[in-house]
This record gives C-alpha cells, structure tokens and sequence, in this order.
C-alpha cells in the first residue's frame, strides 16, 4: 500500500500561517502578505509559548488523519534575521541560556520532535534542522544538500531518506534545450536521477540499515498546470524508482526497457517528456519488454 508522509513546515516555509495568525510571528502586531513567490522569506514562527500550543493542535489533528509512522515537520530554510531582532526571542534565549539567535532553530525544532515522539511518532525534517544537542534520536534526517550531511547525522544515529537535489528534484529542468521551463536551476537529466545512489559507494555498507530509502521533490512554483507536472516528473519518476530498489543498475539496460514501455507511459502519463530512443534494435526491445 501507499503511506501518506505529512509535512506542516517549520519554523519557516509558514507565511500563510503567518498571514491568518499575526500573533504566532516574531512581531505579533505586524500583518503579513501571503507569500506568493518562489525562494526563502524571513519570517519565522515566533518562540512564545502561543506558537508551541497553535502547533501541538495542528499535528494533533494531523496525527488523528494521518497513521503514518513518521511525520514531516520541515525545518529547511530558516534565516535568523526576525530572530536576531525580536525581543519575544530575545526573551527566549535568555530563558533557554541559548547561545546566540541562530541557536533557536535546534531548539524550536528539538521541542516539536520530542512533542511527536511522546504522541508515538517518528519525527522526519530536512537536514538544514539537523541538531546534534537538541535533535532526538527517534528523528529521521532527509538529505537534500550535500550527502556528507548524512554521514554526520548517521554517525549520530539518525535515519536517513537520501533526496540530494541535484539528482531528485523533479522541479529542475531536464536539458538545457529551451524545454519548457522548471525551476530556474542546475538541469537534472534522466540519466542523472538514474544513477541517484541512496547509499552512496564510499559509505561504510553498515549504514545501510539506517537508510530508509530515497525520494523525488517536484516542487510546483514554476509548475502552472497538471500536464506541466506530469512532464517534468515522467520519466525520470521512472529512474528514480528504479534506483531506489535497485542494487546492481545498468543505465543502458535501463533505456532499453524504457523504450519498450513507452506506449504504456503514453497511456498512463501521456503528458511526459519524450526522450529519444536508446539505439537498441527491435528484437531487443521485444525482449526487455517482458521484463
């Protein structure tokens, strides 16, 4: 079966939040456009006690929808610029004997998991929130930046879904060919996703166990249609799975097989991005069509 994994985003990506609940901010008197436009805003959730009982309601009922074991709270993207003027953060750092602004991120974040891990859950963010003091070990870690991120929080203990950007965000365009467009950023090709390798080859192979597996971004602020998404997510959404459950992987082969299927992604996901044949003869392709 299928298991919905939620993400409600913290302590940034929240502007919406923000814009319905001004008292949840770092300035509760201040009111917020709904963000609108693609990359990173300042505004944060604050730290006052308010926020921390508005979020324990939200994943409540999230967790009474939601029976997965782990749910997604974010924590990418967190400039501390809101926090390094607020005087409500001020105040919290102070109480907490935080070090400096940037300090609050681990500890916000540090706060939530343990509020999940008492509620039985598994809490899983992006490894911008992965804190060695305020992170608890029952965290799972996704790894969209470097993967030496991973190496860090798997020495410490945590799970890992592995989702480097440059081989599984869906969103980027897939040549630089004029294609119609995704995310204004480096192109990933369909032989990149392919050879996305969950365990990377100079890991110690014991880490295996803490690798949960692998996983696709397509994020949609450059996605204006539903055709436009199948495009940019098929095939390489084929790629992807392949390297996912895949061990010993031939690209060639691979293409080969693609190729055979074809007219079942046509039927499926008629919207998808063509990609010229792999050369390999018919009798060929009548073969791995069985596969």
């Amino acid at each position: 079966g299928v298991t919905v994994v939620p993400e409600i985003e913290m302590p940034g990506h929240a502007r919406a939040a923000l814009a319905a609940y001004p008292s949840l901010g770092n300035f509760p008197s201040r009111t917020l456009p709904v963000w609108t436009g693609w990359g990173v805003s300042d505004a944060l959730y604050g730290v006052q006690e308010e926020t921390f009982a508005f979020l324990r309601d939200v994943l409540t009922e999230v967790l009474e929808v939601f029976p997965s074991p782990h749910i997604h709270i974010g924590g990418d993207e967190c400039p501390a610029v809101e926090w390094e003027t607020s005087p409500l953060a001020a105040a919290r750092i102070t109480a907490e004997g935080l070090p400096d602004a940037s300090a609050l991120h681990g500890w916000f974040l540090g706060r939530i998991s343990s509020f999940l891990v008492s509620q039985g859950r598994h809490p899983i963010l992006w490894d911008d929130g992965e804190n060695p003091d305020g992170l608890p070990l029952a965290a799972a870690v996704m790894i969209w930046r470097d993967p030496e991120h991973g190496r860090a929080a798997v020495r410490r203990g945590h799970n890992l879904v592995m989702a480097p950007f440059l081989s599984t965000y869906l969103d980027y365009p897939q040549s630089a060919d004029g294609e119609p467009p995704g995310q204004p950023a480096a192109v990933v090709t369909l032989e990149d996703v392919y050879r996305n390798d969950p365990l990377p080859p100079d890991w110690d192979p014991a880490w295996a166990a803490r690798v949960l597996g692998t996983q696709g971004q397509l994020w949609t602020e450059f996605v204006r249609t539903p055709e436009h998404a199948e495009y940019l997510a098929f095939p390489r959404l084929c790629a992807l799975a392949e390297s996912a459950w895949s061990v010993e992987r031939d690209w060639h082969d691979f293409r080969a097989r693609l190729d055979a299927h074809t007219p079942m992604l046509a039927r499926i996901a008629p919207h998808h991005r063509r990609v010229r044949t792999s050369g390999v003869t018919a009798e060929e392709r009548r073969t791995h069509s069985g596969c």
